[in-house]
Order: C-alpha cells, then sequence, then structure tokens
C-alpha cells in the first residue's frame, strides 16, 4: 500500500502482515486502496504509523468502518508530541462494547456473512455497499477538550457473524466479526472531545478469500511445484544437502514425489549407478572394439613343374 502524505496503514492477519494486491489513489492522492486476502476465524490487528513531523505539529485522530459499521477499537487520539524523535505506530485489534455500565472488548476477526431472506432478523450494522471493506480515515485535530461524557463505545449486541439480506451481496462470503472476549472493565467516564476536525487521507482495504481474488485475476496464479530428480552419482549424504539447498533457497512446496525420490535406500541407489557404468563400459567396447583378423595363407614358394619328395 502506498504511503499518503507520510502516512501508513496495513492490515495483519494472526501476526503477519498480509500482502496488498492492485492498490489505486483517488480523490488527489488523500484516498488509497487495495485488494487482501481473508480467512474464517482468523484474527486481524489494524497497523497505523503516523510521521513525525506531523506528530510534532497537531493533534491526530483515527477512525475505523469494518464492512461499513463505524468500530470503536479506542478513542484513536494521537495527542501531539512537539519533541517526538520519530514517528508513532499503533495496532488496534479489539473493539469496545458498553454493556450495563462495564466496557467490554472483543478480538476482531474474519468471518463468514451470513444472507438471510427474513427481512425482520437482519441486524443493522452499517451500508451494505460497504461489506468486505476495512476503511480507516485519519484526521488532523485543532484542539483536545475534556467531555465528561463517557467514550463513545457501541452497545453489545452479541457477537455473531453479519447478517445481511440475500439480495445485498450475493458474491462475498466473509465479514469482519467479533472473536473471543478479552477484558471487562470500568470506563473512567471522563474522556476528550476533538475539536475542528480536518480529512487528511483514507485507507480501504478490500478483503476476499485468496482463491476469489486469484479467480478474478487480481492476485497471480500460484506457480507449479518443483520437482526434484536426484542425481545418480554422489553420496547420499551430498544429494541430501542439495535437496535440502534447494528446499530453502528456493522454498519448493512439499510434495509426496519429492519424498519418494529422497527416501530411495543406498543400495537402490548403488544399483543405478553400477547399471549406468555397466551401460556406459557396454557402449565404449561397442564403438571401440577391433575387427576381427583373418589369417593369410602364406605365399608358395614352388618353382613349377618341381617334384616334392614326401618320403623322407
Amino acid at each position: 500500500m502506498p504511503k499518503l502524505l507520510g502516512f501508513d496503514v496495513w492490515i495483519e492477519m494472526e501476526g503477519a502482515k498480509l500482502p496488498e494486491y492492485k492498490a489505486q489513489t483517488k480523490n488527489g492522492e488523500r484516498e488509497v486502496s487495495c485488494w487482501i486476502s481473508c480467512e474464517t476465524g482468523k484474527d486481524i490487528r489494524i497497523g497505523c504509523a503516523l510521521p513525525r513531523e506531523s506528530v510534532q505539529s497537531q493533534h491526530h485522530q483515527l477512525e475505523f468502518y469494518l464492512d461499513g459499521r463505524r468500530a470503536y477499537l479506542g478513542s484513536g487520539i494521537v495527542k501531539k508530541e512537539p519533541h517526538a524523535l520519530t514517528g508513532v505506530v499503533y495496532r488496534f485489534d479489539e473493539e469496545y462494547f458498553e454493556d450495563g455500565g462495564l466496557f467490554r472488548t472483543f478480538q476482531i476477526q474474519f468471518g463468514n456473512l451470513e444472507l438471510t431472506d427474513d427481512e425482520t432478523d437482519l441486524r443493522d450494522a452499517g451500508s451494505t455497499s460497504e461489506l468486505g471493506e476495512i476503511r480507516v480515515v485519519v484526521y488532523s485535530v485543532g484542539e483536545l477538550v475534556d467531555d465528561a461524557r463517557k467514550p463513545g463505545a457501541g452497545v453489545y449486541q452479541g457477537s455473531g457473524s453479519r447478517r445481511v439480506h440475500e439480495r445485498s451481496k450475493k458474491c462475498l462470503k466473509h465479514c469482519v466479526r467479533l472473536g473471543k472476549e478479552k477484558k471487562r472493565y470500568v470506563p473512567a467516564g471522563a474522556s476528550v472531545c476533538p475539536v475542528n476536525r480536518r480529512l487528511i487521507c483514507t485507507f480501504v482495504f478490500k478483503y476476499r478469500h485468496l482463491d476469489m481474488l486469484m479467480a478474478d485475476g487480481i492476485v497471480p496464479p500460484k506457480l507449479p511445484k518443483k520437482r526434484i530428480i536426484i542425481s545418480s552419482s554422489g553420496s547420499r549424504s551430498n544429494q541430501l544437502a542439495r535437496v535440502s539447498r534447494k528446499r530453502r533457497f528456493h522454498e519448493v512446496d512439499e510434495d509426496p514425489e519429492y519424498d519418494s525420490e529422497i527416501e530411495k535406500t543406498d543400495k537402490d541407489i548403488e544399483i543405478r549407478r553400477l547399471k549406468a557404468q555397466l551401460a556406459a563400459l557396454e557402449q565404449q567396447l561397442g564403438n571401440g572394439r577391433a575387427p576381427k583378423r583373418i589369417k593369410k595363407e602364406s605365399t608358395s614358394t614352388l618353382i613349377p613343374g618341381e617334384v616334392i619328395d614326401l618320403t623322407i
């Protein structure tokens, strides 16, 4: 994902940063979008990096939208630090809810999108046009004032998967849902309220299953698995060492064909080597064999008319 005005945002799944595909910018280079893959049941985390110059000069607020629904992942307030030596990095992976005077926090993760034809059973959790999207909006803040109200967390309504009408988004199968509950606590009460906000930039992550991204041509297809053939020459330890190096440097995927080649016994390899040597020797003998010699009769020295005495 390209940085916007020095700001950087990314998505992590199970602790690893997700690859991003087909990044595009619009709105005068103030909005960028890309595609990422998702898997049901995998925990996610949103990473945000703010540049040093911006942190030194002004306050900021980060807002998060999951499938079009405003999600309270904390206040998102980043206070100004005039003497900051570096930029700052924040990660958000839990959503806050108010429940009977307590705050409950839940891990956010990818889940299955439930489709229904019962309009009375729908949960109105945001615009269906933004299903399959994680949106992060960055604002500059002119001033932070004390606010006696509680932080603006939503009311807890259960951690089930998102349900939408089947006519709204038939092509989608995933959503962002709540995972394991992490903690409960009593909110402090007073908070700060941002005043004079100005939009800086927006990051949009469109998530789909990897197979769907590949089918749509967004992600390149997987390369065919490479097969390693063990040479008939050399010791077994050297052969296994060569295979190990090839796997390490080229990251060859596991395949039963590799194992069937590697698991040859020493006797099998030796037989193959000897057969190859025998075939080579036979070929050399066949090519370099001398022609048969024909015995020549000695030349007669008899004079015509001479009589040989055989009685001696």
